[in-house]
């Protein structure tokens, strides 16, 4: 298949395309010849410009297509197609077309390296707005997403339907490419690369330089290069795959042993775990390094319960007998498998001297016998990258994930989606999958400190790395999707879009669950442990007023009625947790979010900095939990306008 060989006939031949020297790309991905069966391969599309070509046509769609040909473990070709519209350039109007989109696009991977080359279409085209073509470009779309980019065994039966449907959109008189390559990689190298629509004569590609902040090109002056479009692509490798638990037959006969060990089925189980090495070892989807180091995990936790069920000695009437004492089986789930290879080199932590004055992490005085501790250390504080957490041991959830945030240099990176237990503390001191899979778990893993908040740094690698590190269970609380998707994310977009990032501000925020012990319990019991939900959640906002006086202000939401209106909890205790609301009048309970530290504290029973406060409110807690429930009749969607009524919050 070659969708844009007969386009790049008709076009000019003397497009500049050339890979970027190391010491003019961002550091971290330095040109290295990729090894067989050694590594995995990543191809992202970083970047790409866009100029005011079609003043004819009102509206139209900027979209990327890509056809990526790759050799796999049995020697013949795999194909993988992508088409994507970036949501900020649908339906754009042609009048204000100047744009350079950092999309970070992934094209490709990870896929296991076979050896060989790599054949790459990948175009940008112009097609013009009508009635039928955005559900067109829609579906492609969504076919792209199902198919995939990184399992041999998804994109299969997409690849077809994919080819026929990029051939009917790319050749209309309506469709014009703005810019593409087709070539093909013998000898892959990591790094850089660029393809322009320019002539090789109009430009020096030894001046030319990718921008580490958004993979924009600059000029030998640091300028922004505008006078044609272009593409930044970039290849990369790893020697893992962190996704390897998505692999469709290695997670069916994962299941199946874990479900097997679970119901006591131990022979039928170590049958299971033979057969998941023989899935393993010949899956197309791994090397083989890779495979041997998950299985090695694999086996040696399931023998870990295969041994706890060795007979022990007790004693019965004075006689020490052998009894084989009754035990459930449990396997983590297969995402946490790796969990013991895990590096938090760097991880720097929630910074107190962050704004210029000292905000202190909250004091946790109160609960001073009930704070995790590191294995092995009498430290309580779990560092990640800007951020920092301290777990309450009885709840197993975070008192408080404190976070820097550094507008200026904020980055734009793709979400990991990683979630992982912290082995630096013990595995049963935390939440994992299990708690989120279980039954009636019709809630999310709620990030305390928000993904997007500490995604800053002066390298994109090094603001994806933080991103990443969120994706903790320390750093997660069951939150229902009305609440974590919508409001509680309309409140921390304000947070981070609307004052930070726009204004290039330093703030520090904390957030966490408020524990209470009236909190109601979750219907399902995980592990055998009965499992009290939190209801409310709190944020504090630290700020510096005209760059000088310390600021601060709060917000408060509840998850109570979402909780019980949607089967999750024992609504029988619910009583408790209202027996001490006197009646009083009703009134608009989305009318504010926004409370008084004081009643944060109160709250919650932790201390926090002290600074200036704008905003004042004297109601009573009990009025102001019923004002903060949101509900499950409040308007769907991040459009509507929640009204935080934030006073005076000008940071």
């Amino acid at each position: 298949m070659s969708i844009l060989e007969g386009i790049f006939e008709k076009k000019s031949t003397s497009w500049t395309y050339s890979p970027i020297a190391a010491q003019q790309a961002p550091a971290g991905n330095p040109p290295q010849q990729l090894l067989p069966d050694r590594c995995y391969l990543h191809v992202f599309l970083r970047s790409m410009k866009i100029l005011n070509t079609r003043e004819l046509w009102k509206n139209y769609y900027p979209t990327t297509h890509s056809h990526i040909e790759l050799g796999d473990i049995s020697g013949k070709t795999a194909n993988f197609n992508t088409v994507t519209t970036p949501g900020n350039l649908q339906a754009i109007d042609a009048a204000h077309v100047d744009l350079i989109v950092n999309i970070s696009q992934r094209l490709l991977g990870p896929v296991p390296y076979r050896g060989g080359g790599l054949k790459l279409e990948i175009g940008l085209f112009s097609i013009k707005e009508q009635d039928l073509l955005k559900p067109f470009v829609s579906l492609l779309s969504n076919l792209s997403t199902l198919g995939g980019v990184s399992f041999l065994s998804a994109a299969l039966p997409y690849a077809k339907p994919l080819e026929d449907g990029i051939s009917l959109l790319t050749n209309t008189a309506d469709t014009r490419l703005e810019i593409g390559l087709n070539t093909e990689f013998k000898d892959l190298t990591t790094g850089y690369y660029v393809v322009m629509r320019k002539d090789v004569d109009e430009i020096n590609i030894n001046e030319v330089h990718v921008s580490p902040n958004d993979y924009r090109l600059l000029d030998k002056h640091g300028k922004t290069i505008k006078d044609a479009p272009y593409m930044v692509l970039e290849i990369m490798a790893s020697t893992t795959r962190e996704d390897y638990y998505n692999i469709p037959e290695v997670a069916a006969s994962y299941n199946s042993l874990r479900s097997l060990l679970a119901t006591g089925k131990t022979d039928e189980a170590k049958a299971a775990l033979e057969n998941l090495k023989r899935v393993m070892y010949n899956s197309p989807e791994l090397i083989f390094s890779d495979s041997k180091e998950i299985f090695k995990k694999i086996s040696q936790q399931v023998s870990e319960q295969l041994e706890s069920l060795s007979p022990t000695k007790v004693s019965i009437n004075g006689q020490l007998e052998s009894l084989t004492l009754p035990k459930q089986l449990f396997l983590p789930e297969l995402s946490e498998v790796l969990e013991g290879v895990q590096h938090y080199e760097g991880y720097n932590g929630y910074q107190e001297n962050f704004l210029g004055v000292k905000v202190a992490r909250p004091d946790l005085n109160k609960y001073q016998g009930d704070i995790t501790c590191l294995t092995g250390s009498a430290s309580t504080v779990l560092n990640y990258l800007n951020y920092s957490v301290e777990l309450s041991s009885s709840r197993k959830f975070p008192f408080y994930s404190a976070s820097n945030i550094n507008g200026a240099a904020f980055k734009k990176a793709e979400r990991s989606d990683r979630w992982r237990r912290d082995t630096r503390i013990a595995f049963d001191s935390q939440y994992g999958g299990e708690l989120y899979s279980a039954d009636h778990s019709n809630f999310d893993r709620g990030h305390m400190t928000k993904r997007e908040d500490v995604q800053w740094g002066d390298q994109i690698g090094i603001a994806e790395r933080a991103a990443d590190s969120t994706f903790f269970f320390t750093n997660a609380v069951p939150q229902h999707a009305r609440l974590n998707q919508r409001i509680w994310r309309k409140l921390e977009d304000y947070i981070l879009h609307t004052e930070a990032v726009k204004n290039g501000y330093k703030i520090s925020v904390i957030t966490g669950p408020v524990l209470r012990a009236e909190d109601p319990t979750f219907l399902t019991r995980v592990n055998q442990i009965a499992v009290k939900l939190p209801t409310l959640f709190y944020k504090i906002v630290y700020y510096l007023k005209d760059g000088k006086d310390l600021y601060r202000t709060g917000f408060l939401m509840s998850q109570k009625s979402l909780l019980e209106k949607n089967n999750i909890i024992e609504t029988s205790q619910l009583e408790a947790l209202e027996s001490a609301i006197p009646p009083f009048m009703d009134f608009d309970k989305a009318a504010t979010y926004q409370v008084t530290v004081a009643t944060i504290e109160k709250l919650t029973g932790l201390t926090f900095a002290s600074a200036a406060e704008m905003f004042q409110d004297d109601k009573p807690i009990e009025l102001i939990e019923k004002q903060v429930d949101v509900l499950e009749s409040m308007p769907q969607g991040l459009d509507f306008d929640y009204s935080f009524g934030i006073a005076n919050i000008t940071l």
